[in-house]
């Protein structure tokens, strides 16, 4: 009986790693961003008419807190520490949406985030945070 024939590997020199490796951390924050616990309202009064830019400090700031908040995140001690890479991905009167790299306590994560008024009168806006997949 003849063996079976093995796969081969574009480059047979560096062993694949195996699936599983590596999701320990992207597991959890896809979860977190998928259930939509890392949102957070921001109440910043009558006086805010426009949405954070994407690469505003405010932005970057509400992105940690967001994360870290998240009840998941608080289980699983996940934090984001800076955001790096960071582009606007669209931008309307009503939604601007943004992506970028995340550095977190476990690791980076592609992200994308994206702020959405709530009640522009009362100057409320949502923000929502998820791993960009």
């Amino acid at each position: 009986m003849s063996e079976p024939i093995q796969p081969t590997t574009a480059n047979p020199s560096k062993p694949k790693k195996p699936w599983y490796k590596g999701l320990w951390w992207k597991i959890p924050l896809f979860l977190v961003g998928l259930l939509g616990l890392m949102n957070a309202i921001s109440s910043a009064g009558p006086s805010v008419k426009n949405l954070p830019k994407c690469d505003a400090q405010e932005a970057e700031e509400m992105v940690k807190d967001a994360v870290k908040n998240g009840p998941m995140s608080k289980i699983l001690n996940l934090e984001v520490l800076a955001l790096k890479n960071v582009s606007t991905k669209s931008t309307t009167e009503e939604k601007v949406v943004c992506l970028a790299t995340g550095i977190t306590n476990a690791g980076d994560a592609k992200l994308i985030y994206d702020f959405e008024w709530i009640n522009k009168e009362r100057g409320q806006y949502i923000i929502s945070v998820a791993e960009d997949l």
